[in-house]
């Protein structure tokens, strides 16, 4: 039996909001597909419902019940509480990416639960989608912190001088930084004085505020000695 071929409306409407879900994250709403398409907008949402439609929305990852503006329909006012459910085989998709046990790479992990490239790629431009892609790697993230900085020790311990460096880095005990830092402030306390030399010229007011600048260095950085006369 040979299958169901789109018709031109369907087409029509299927590469204009795949387009629209590419560019902006959502579904367009009827009165824009319409006035795109030329469809009346009470034809639009019989033609949308087809399985043949959404069977091509869904291989490009676009959910318009999900994620198309709300208010338009009856069908849309049933969203309301669950209008950020995720699928099961999109819970299942950011589950195994996210796995950082499972060390396949995105092309074999996407084979293994029979999602495409190309449905994957529709998804992330899914605002609902990403969100809680997003919220989940950061959660991962505090969640695996432990066994990072465990392996941080193990590296550093067994002499690996990349993990000792970055190790004395973040414990603070290292600043590689640190002179240039102190270029940079002897630098900004000159240049400082000197605005200060241009525009103040009552030499009692000065001295003051020389001899307040050198108390300041004194008691927070021994290595700058002097100053501008």
């Amino acid at each position: 039996m040979a299958k169901p071929k789109l018709s031109a409306e369907q087409w029509d409407i299927i590469c204009f909001a795949e387009q629209y879900w590419r560019e902006n994250g959502f579904f367009p709403s009827f009165p824009e597909i319409a006035q795109e398409t030329g469809i009346p907008v009470n034809r639009l949402e019989s033609i949308i419902f087809e399985p043949i439609v959404k069977k091509n929305l869904e291989i490009r990852g676009i959910d318009w019940d999900i994620d198309r503006p709300q208010g338009e329909s009856k069908a849309s006012e049933k969203r309301t509480g669950k209008a950020k459910r995720l699928s099961d085989i999109q819970l299942a998709t950011v589950a195994t990416i996210l796995n950082p046990a499972d060390r396949r790479s995105l092309t074999q992990k996407l084979e293994s639960l029979g999602v495409s490239p190309g449905t994957y790629a529709g998804w992330k431009k899914s605002k609902v989608f990403m969100d809680y892609m997003n919220s989940q790697g950061s959660s991962l993230f505090g969640e695996f912190m432990p066994e990072m900085e465990n392996v941080l020790v193990k590296k550093a311990t067994e002499g690996n001088i990349p993990a000792l460096k970055f190790a004395f880095e973040v414990s603070g005990r290292y600043r590689p930084n640190q002179g240039e830092d102190l270029v940079n402030v002897k630098m900004l306390i000159i240049q400082l004085i000197e605005v200060i030399q241009r525009h103040v010229k009552d030499p009692i007011t000065l001295q003051a505020i020389a001899n307040d600048i050198r108390a300041i260095q004194d008691g927070s950085n021994s290595e700058i000695r002097s100053l501008p006369s």
